[in-house]
């Protein structure tokens, strides 16, 4: 009979690949209860400690669930290469610019594919601060890697 343990060391019903031992584990009670002695497998035998809950590791994020958030700063550097746009956008006394700027320094990372994003883009466009094409390259163009590298270390690693 084989019996498994987890990434931890602690005794599983569940039957897990590379992870289990001949070596019987000394009795215990059906399930673990946290701060109760369970069997935790050193790698060589068993032994019986308080039992503490894991921790739910973070899942691994596919590249393909960031592919398309942008960090804010290279956001703003999509508007223009000399940084005009740019300026004009952060510096505008206009209210609803000033309230597009606010909504956009408030979060993370933008999602280029945020359904009211192009709304937002089209306002720039007809306060003359921003083109058609240069929304178009802003929402189109998918991300080098460098441009949402602080979101992925900071919240998805």
């Amino acid at each position: 009979m084989t019996y498994s343990f987890d990434s931890h060391g602690w005794l599983t019903a569940a039957t897990i690949p590379g992870r289990s031992t001949e070596i019987a584990p000394p009795a215990h009670e059906t399930t673990p209860i946290v701060g109760r002695d369970w069997p935790n497998f050193t790698g060589i035998e068993w032994i019986t400690v308080p039992y503490v809950a894991p921790i739910a590791a973070v899942p691994d994020v596919a590249e393909s669930e960031t592919e398309w958030l942008i960090d804010i700063g290279p956001f703003f550097d999509r508007f223009d290469a000399s940084g005009a746009s740019t300026m004009s956008i952060l510096s505008s006394v206009d209210v609803q610019v000033q309230a597009l700027v606010k909504n956009v320094m408030a979060r993370k990372w933008i999602d280029l594919k945020r359904a009211d994003l192009p709304q937002m883009m089209d306002l720039l466009i007809s306060k003359g601060l921003l083109t058609a094409e240069q929304k178009s390259y802003i929402l189109m163009t998918p991300l080098a890697p460098e441009e949402n590298l602080a979101l992925r270390r900071l919240y998805f690693s």
